[in-house]
């Protein structure tokens, strides 16, 4: 998969996905209700060696990924001069966290 599949693919399927690869279970993207769940994702790319930038304002809702690799800072979504505009942060952290898996895995490069 490449990164631009995560981001078009449905919402249950990335929760399917999230379940199977973080072994969390969120209930959906709504962050009133699911996001509290979702930050497990957050503190387990933290100890992967992931940053996670949140940034929250009236017209967008973004999430990107940063760490060092061979010395050089390597983003999700900066570096290629796109941040995606989220429906809810829930969601953000979702997609995010599934590409940096794959990132890691060497799925996607």
């Amino acid at each position: 998969m490449d990164m631009k599949e995560f981001l078009v693919m449905e919402d249950q399927q990335v929760l399917d996905l999230v379940q199977k690869r973080f072994g969390i279970k969120i209930n959906g993207l709504e962050d009133t209700k699911n996001l509290s769940t979702a930050w497990k994702i957050v503190e387990k790319l933290k100890k992967a060696g992931w940053t996670i930038d949140i940034r929250v304002n009236a017209e967008l809702k973004t999430v990107d990924g940063y760490r060092f690799e061979m010395g050089s800072p390597r983003t999700i979504f900066a570096q290629h001069g796109y941040r995606p505009n989220f429906g809810s942060i829930t969601e953000g952290i979702c997609r995010t966290g599934l590409i940096a898996l794959g990132i890691m895995a060497g799925e996607i490069v």
